[in-house]
């Protein structure tokens, strides 16, 4: 049956009607966005501003709030976002759309963990989850889907859940936990709805436990659960409960946290000097500094070392250096000191607070004023040149230059789009989002 008639007239005109009514205010506009990126994660979100908007509700969505059925108008989102977007061009059954955003051209200094994960996933009868850890900026949500998109292309799965734990928010400066937190149940109901299942999160825990693993044994899935040091519940109880759901399913896990158990464990650490040497050049081409391009191994080498081959460290570094020279830049880093194996998590926030800094003191009042409307956009998701611009309040002329120059400092980062119809995206790191919002929401009151 094609998508569109199992999508039946009445919840068609629905989802038109609530996306023309979240469309009309920068907060709708955010949540919608957050939300069509991926609205399994974002569903609460979703739920929660429709809470708040109660009045002046479309008489088209009137039952739908009189009758306490926000729930079922979000199932009815989701069903929308899932079931009537573009099919992919390949014959394959699924596509990379439901993966967070590509900021990079290539992923360079990670061929060999690339291939040895890729032969993990294959191999069935080894271990069924393999598990990245390693400390944030290192690269481990990048190799996720690197490897995920190439099981996508290479037919390896049938289809790929992809759910990312919810990280802890910021208030006026303040940490604060985040309301909905990944526990496996919902895990299982994130699996659920991925595969099209909507109606998983709705059943008691022994049904649902009961559909999921039969779903799972049905057809060879790649689960990837992302972040999961922010997860409701620990990460190892979580690793272990989902082995009992898979084969020939299996799982793909990120967490800061070390993993502990029957699993493919991997510990991520920084790029080795010729991997981080290859990024620095990528970067210095893909920003036009030349300078940096055209320079000697031994002159780019102080980088690589001093940033201990982090990926976000590096990409920010190089950013300075299109407004700085290299000596000025090389006697900051050698005051930074990279945090020791086994460090503590606050060891990394200082090591890479001593690096945002000098970038956030290059932006003009403009950029700064863009960088922190653009902490407002979920990590890996961001808004599309409309959703900033309404986000930012910044005019248009302003608001393109502006973009350009956090991406020049690469704190912005741009997904990368499969077609010329298909709109880019904007938005930032996890660890940017938290510099933002941890020190500089602060600085500015």
């Amino acid at each position: 049956m094609d998508s569109s008639n199992s999508f039946h007239a009445e919840a068609q005109i629905a989802w038109s009607v609530l996306r023309d009514w979240l469309n009309q205010d920068e907060e709708g506009q955010t949540i919608l966005a957050n939300f069509q990126s991926n609205p399994y994660s974002n569903a609460t979100a979703l739920a929660k501003c429709l809470e708040t908007r109660s009045v002046k509700v479309p008489s088209q969505l009137a039952t739908y709030f009189s009758g306490g059925q926000v729930d079922k108008l979000v199932n009815i989102a989701q069903a929308g976002v899932v079931l009537l977007k573009p099919s992919p061009s390949s014959n394959s059954l699924i596509s990379d759309s439901q993966l967070p955003g590509k900021p990079y051209r290539k992923l360079v200094g990670r061929d060999r963990l690339i291939s040895d994960i890729i032969a993990a996933l294959r191999d069935l009868q080894g271990k069924w989850i393999v598990a990245l850890d390693g400390m944030g900026g290192i690269g481990k949500t990048a190799l996720a889907r690197e490897v995920a998109e190439l099981c996508i292309e290479e037919n390896l799965f049938d289809l790929v859940v992809w759910e990312e734990a919810p990280k802890k928010e910021f208030t006026a400066g303040e940490l604060k936990a985040t309301t909905t937190v990944l526990t496996f149940e919902g895990v299982l109901d994130a699996i659920g709805r991925q595969l099209g299942n909507l109606d998983v999160p709705k059943l008691n825990r022994t049904e649902k436990e009961r559909r999921v693993k039969a779903l799972l044994h049905k057809r060879r899935v790649l689960i990837v659960l992302d972040n999961l040091e922010t997860a409701g519940e620990p990460q190892n109880e979580i690793a272990s409960q989902l082995q009992q759901f898979l084969n020939p399913s299996k799982a793909l896990l990120t967490s800061r946290h070390r993993f502990q158990g029957d699993l493919y464990r991997i510990n991520l650490k920084g790029l080795e000097e010729y991997g981080a040497l290859r990024l620095i050049r990528q970067e210095a081409e893909d920003k036009g500094i030349n300078r940096v391009g055209i320079a000697e191994d031994d002159e780019l080498e102080p980088i690589a070392r001093i940033t201990g081959g982090s990926p976000l460290a590096l990409k920010l570094v190089i950013g300075q250096l299109g407004y700085l020279d290299l000596d000025i830049v090389l006697n900051r880093l050698s005051q930074v000191h990279l945090p020791e194996e086994g460090a503590d998590e606050d060891d990394y926030v200082r090591f890479y607070k001593f690096i945002f800094f000098p970038s956030w003191r290059l932006l003009s009042s403009d950029g700064k004023k863009l960088l922190v409307s653009m902490s407002r956009f979920a990590p890996g998701v961001g808004g599309t040149v409309e959703a900033v611009k309404a986000t930012s309040r910044l005019v248009e002329d302003v608001l393109i230059g502006k973009i350009d120059e956090l991406w020049r400092l690469s704190f912005l980062e741009i997904g990368k789009s499969r077609s010329l119809r298909e709109q880019l995206r904007y938005y930032l790191h996890a660890l940017t989002k938290y510099f933002v919002l941890s020190d500089i929401v602060r600085v500015l009151r």
